[in-house]
């Protein structure tokens, strides 16, 4: 089971070939299970968190991928284009929780077939169109 910790604030270097490893805003950074302790340096003003309750660390590891190209992730949240509640749920608590298994009975704020195409993959320049939560 998934939560995504997602950068929330773009880091920088003036040098454009360290900038290249640096994090982004929307990146996602690492994915751990559900209900994982989060650190105090692990939350808002830097980072937020995705939950994506029931789905697989496996379904959604790919957007933690590196494109070895820039050195950096291939997988960020559109996170300037996401719905203005998400963006304020994001950046007031720093979390978001998305349902996208049908078996998830708990409280989320969207559903995976609202959000899946704010996940734009930078390498091929497609938005994200995968149904995590099937089987």
């Amino acid at each position: 089971m998934a939560e995504i910790l997602v950068k929330a604030v773009a880091a920088s270097n003036s040098n454009p070939a360290k900038d290249a490893f640096c994090y982004k805003r929307g990146m996602c950074v690492i994915i751990m299970p559900d209900g994982h302790p989060w650190g105090l340096e692990e939350r808002l003003p830097k980072f937020a968190v995705i939950k994506v309750p029931l789905v697989s660390i496996a379904k959604v590891q790919k957007y933690i991928a590196v494109w070895p190209t820039v050195q950096r992730r291939r997988w960020r949240i559109r996170w300037a284009d996401l719905p203005l509640a998400a963006r304020n749920k994001l950046q007031d608590d720093g979390e978001l929780t998305i349902k996208a298994k049908s078996e998830y009975l708990g409280a989320f704020d969207y559903t995976w077939n609202q959000v899946k195409e704010y996940f734009h993959n930078d390498e091929t320049n497609l938005d994200e169109t995968e149904d995590i939560g099937a089987v």
